[in-house]
């Protein structure tokens, strides 16, 4: 399958769509296809209709979002986990329950300790005054305060909102102070505006240049180190205020800073208004991120996709950025595209005669020599990559492999359910007479017991694994020929 996120923005657009019965390429694509494509919804999403939650006149509104948002996901969610080192995680569970979670612990004030304080969760009791007395006996570098009069308009800034950090330095007045700073940020465009306009003051950096740089990390990275902050881009959007704190240290928020950095530099900027919000802004680089753990990243923004498609090649990721017509015209291509064996032994053979990586030269193969290959697309709409061992008695051994090229480590079930129900469409059942993914099967998976599926043609001996190094699915192509045959007789004869 192929894993798609779409921005609320996107959402809405395909939702409105269907309802107005609209004739679209997309609708029909999207709906005639649901076992090629995995839709996935982040708090992101629900960040943006809680904006409205406060308006009884919104919640019926708001109730059919979340409904859609259920239907096309199909209940899949990827979310930080704040309990569990502020890791993402893969989540089934209704939308409807999250945005009541959310607006029910309004995430807005995070940053306060005085909230953390008073928070009661059974689970972790006591937790909140703990660690907020820990970060009262916590002093933080102040050097970037006290190096402000290097920089125009810097002291101004630092003496208005972080008073209570100078008169007392600590970690707490710093959440204290940096949390009246976010409510004032949040409500008032031109805070954040002008803290853009002082950046690239500083740096003479211009939005029309900076926007047509071809590797705008690198270029910044240039361009920051040789500034009065002496920082390359890496630096200056690295968190080290607190090492206890995972979520101030978490990926999920140095991408947050990451990409208000690039904003700020003049890539692709934003422009805040009374409309378009600080939160909009930090919902957009939300998507963004929760977009680094699937194929493809839809947008109707193309600020937004360009930022993104900079940090991906910044992270070496091939997360794609699309808007709505080029996901289509892309996709289009691809689906059922090995509807048969045929196909996909075609797909293969186009591979290795086309695609070659590198020859890997350790392995475990007796007498032969190990190559990998990169399809152009994924084989079965779940392979990235093959691999294929050259025997020494004119045999090969194929194995395709997914291995994530994104952010993700993990799979959702239905993602291996899709796959197994496809191989049994183009192979058929298999010599135990087994043929579509079934519920019990995931039990089996989990205890290390599930033995797959085996199929035998007049090439191959065709085995679907379970691959502990990548923990995802192997699709195995052993080549039957005479000398393999008689091997196989010597060893069960023995």
């Amino acid at each position: 399958m192929y894993r798609i996120y779409l921005d609320w923005n996107t959402f809405s657009y395909l939702k409105n769509l269907i309802r107005n019965k609209e004739k679209s390429d997309i609708v029909d694509l999207v709906e005639n296809n649901q076992s090629e494509f995995l839709f996935l919804y982040s708090p992101a999403h629900i960040q943006d209709l809680i904006k409205g939650a406060d308006n009884p006149g919104n919640l019926e509104y708001i109730k059919t979002d979340l409904d859609f948002i259920d239907k096309l996901s199909r209940q899949h969610c990827i979310q930080v986990d704040l309990l569990d080192k502020s890791k993402v995680k893969p989540f089934i569970g209704s939308s409807h329950i999250l945005f009541e979670s959310l607006v029910k612990n309004e995430y807005d004030d995070f940053f306060n300790p005085l909230n953390l304080e008073k928070s009661d969760n059974p689970l972790l009791p006591n937790f909140g005054k703990t660690i907020t007395e820990t970060w009262k006996k916590t002093p933080i570098d102040l050097k970037f305060i006290s190096d402000a009069d290097k920089y125009e308009g810097a002291r101004e800034f630092y003496d208005k909102y972080f008073k209570r950090t100078q008169a007392e330095n600590n970690m707490y007045n710093m959440m204290l102070d940096f949390s009246d700073f976010y409510k004032e940020l949040k409500q008032n465009p031109d805070i954040y505006n002008s803290l853009g306009e002082l950046l690239r003051t500083q740096l003479n950096l211009q939005p029309r240049e900076v926007s047509n740089f071809e590797n705008p990390i690198d270029e910044l990275n240039k361009i920051f180190k040789n500034s009065i902050y002496n920082m390359d881009f890496e630096q200056l959007s690295s968190i080290n205020l607190d090492e206890t704190n995972n979520y101030i240290n978490s990926h999920f928020a140095k991408y947050a800073v990451e990409y208000g950095n690039l904003d700020m530099s003049g890539f692709h900027p934003d422009k805040l208004n009374k409309k378009n919000l600080y939160t909009n802004f930090t919902n957009d680089s939300h998507h963004s991120f929760y977009a680094g753990f699937c194929d493809c990243l839809v947008s109707l923004d193309k600020k937004i996709l360009y930022k993104s498609a900079a940090l991906y090649q910044k992270y070496k990721i091939e997360t794609k950025t699309f808007t709505p017509q080029e996901f289509y015209d892309y996709y289009s291509k691809l689906i059922n595209s090995n509807s048969n064996i045929s196909d996909v032994i075609k797909t293969i053979t186009n591979t290795i005669n086309n695609n070659l990586i590198t020859e890997i030269k350790e392995h475990d193969f007796e007498e032969a020599r190990l190559f990998l290959f990169k399809p152009e697309s994924k084989i079965l709409s779940y392979f990235n990559f093959l691999y294929v061992a050259f025997h020494k008695e004119e045999r090969q051994t194929i194995f395709l492999r997914q291995v994530h090229k994104n952010f993700s480590y993990f799979n959702f079930y239905i993602e291996w359910e899709n796959l197994i129900n496809k191989c049994a469409a183009v192979f058929g059942d298999d010599l135990n007479g087994k043929s579509v993914f079934e519920a019990d099967e995931k039990e089996l998976v989990n205890k290390d017991k599930w033995t797959g599926r085996i199929w035998i043609t007049s090439d191959f001996i065709i085995e679907l694994v379970f691959d502990k190094l990548t923990y995802g699915l192997e699709l195995i192509f052993e080549q039957i020929t005479d000398d393999y045959l008689n091997k196989l007789k010597k060893k069960h004869s023995c």
